[in-house]
């Protein structure tokens, strides 16, 4: 009996540790269950942490490219400027293999207009666009006459002018800016489906190129005559501001004699014919510009409301009056006799800009558009002066800036030649206009 007794006692007790090491097993199970999700919970984060390290280092890498290579154009323009140049040249010089680069060696998609002066390439100089164009080469004589050209022009500087950012005098090339938003003419014709150009950008357009002309007269002590605007040489910046391309380019291709004839009152003509197209929409050709002239004279000269809003493009929505009033403008530049100065076209387009009174206008007056602010004191100008860098800035931040001692552009930090600035008054003009619109759209 006693012996059984132990027996039983000794079953009891180990079912009860089985009992227990079930007990045990189930929660070490669930622990596990626990350590698993937990694992698996690091191991997600680590893995977003690693995705997340590779993301920045990807895009470290992608910075110190884009520093490098912003380096190595910064020096490679530096190198250019060195590369023996002469005493007295001004512009910088590429080589032949570096306009291949920059363009996938002259390939046809890169072509983006061609003229009568030459073809128009799209290039790259690593995160700088540009406009390269090849001259015609049997149209200069010689390399030294085309030296002085691009000597006397890479000086001019202008926010109205398309700027000359160098030359290749071995093969004829000559690198521009890049406008990305192509020609007036393009604009007129609306290519590629590209919206029509309400009137007050016209308006505002025809100042600025007033402007420039204005500017391209007054140099000394040799004036720049154009002698060739018209809407293909207008090209057109992101806010569609305007420049003069080609400017210069005529003493290149033409010869001495017919270069004495060479009138800034040839450009005040081209200018009216310039009008005259922007009130019409379409990018006349020459031998039409005398059709063009009478059929808007006789528009106005009849007095017939109906008559003129006939010979003016409907795309526009154009008001009467200030159509009006610019067509009288374009009517006296291209007069025969008593024909309109500059100047005074320039007063007289001011004038109209500011008694134009409009319907609320589109989204573009709620931002302020590129070239409105300082580059000093980031505020939209009031009184916007040029600098001998070409850039405009506010009067009074400018002059502060140059009474502190600084000789450098604030803009470009190269060193100022002078310290004259010049009043830009169609810039001024197009601030106050566009400010009135703002304001004007704000209160309805």
């Amino acid at each position: 009996m006693g012996r059984r007794k132990n027996l039983e006692q000794e079953m009891e007790e180990a079912n009860q540790r089985i009992v227990e090491a079930e007990s045990a097993a189930i929660e070490a199970h669930v622990k596990v269950e626990e350590y698993e999700g937990i694992c698996e919970q690091l191991t997600t984060l680590l893995k977003d942490k690693e995705d997340a390290i590779q993301r920045l280092q990807k895009d470290a890498k992608n910075a110190i490219k884009e520093k490098e290579a912003a380096i190595k154009e910064r020096d490679e323009a530096r190198e250019r400027l060195k590369r023996g140049a002469p005493p007295g040249r001004r512009f910088t010089r590429y080589t032949i293999q570096e306009l291949k680069a920059a363009t996938n060696n002259f390939s046809e998609d890169a072509v983006i207009g061609e003229g009568c002066y030459g073809i128009v390439y799209k290039g790259q100089f690593h995160v700088t666009p540009v406009a390269i164009k090849l001259l015609k080469v049997n149209w200069f004589e010689g390399s030294s006459r085309f030296q002085r050209e691009m000597d006397r022009l890479s000086s001019i500087k202008h926010p109205r002018l398309v700027m000359l950012m160098g030359a290749c005098p071995d093969g004829g090339f000559i690198i521009y800016e890049y406008m990305p938003r192509g020609s007036l003419e393009d604009r007129l014709r609306c290519k590629d489906g590209t919206p029509p150009l309400p009137w007050f950008d016209r308006m505002r357009i025809a100042a600025e190129i007033c402007e420039g002309l204005l500017f391209m007269h007054s140099i000394q002590p040799e004036p720049i005559v154009h002698h060739d605007l018209k809407p293909s040489n207008i090209l057109l910046d992101n806010d569609l501001g305007s420049k003069i391309s080609d400017f210069g380019l005529v003493r290149l291709v033409s010869d001495r004699s017919r270069l004495q004839n060479l009138t800034p009152e040839s450009d005040v003509y081209r200018f009216g014919i310039l009008i005259l197209q922007l009130l019409v929409g379409e990018p006349t050709i020459e031998p039409m510009f005398k059709i063009l002239i009478e059929s808007v004279a006789a528009a106005l000269a009849d007095d017939d409301e109906e008559e003129f809003k006939y010979v003016l493009d409907e795309d526009g929505r154009w008001p009467l009056e200030q159509a009006r009033q610019l067509a009288e403008i374009a009517l006296e530049c291209t007069a025969e006799s008593g024909r309109v100065s500059l100047p005074q076209a320039m007063q007289n387009l001011e004038r109209i800009l500011d008694s134009a009174k409009l319907e609320p206008p589109p989204k573009q007056f709620l931002k302020v558009p590129e070239g409105f602010r300082c580059p000093i004191s980031w505020n939209i100008m009031e009184k916007p002066y040029i600098a001998e860098d070409g850039h405009s800035y506010e009067l009074e931040a400018i002059k502060a800036w140059l009474d502190q001692g600084h000789d450098t552009s604030p803009v470009t930090l190269a060193k100022l030649k002078h310290h004259n600035l010049v009043p830009n008054r169609s810039l001024r003009s197009v601030i106050e206009y566009w400010r009135n619109k703002t304001q004007f759209f704000n209160r309805g």
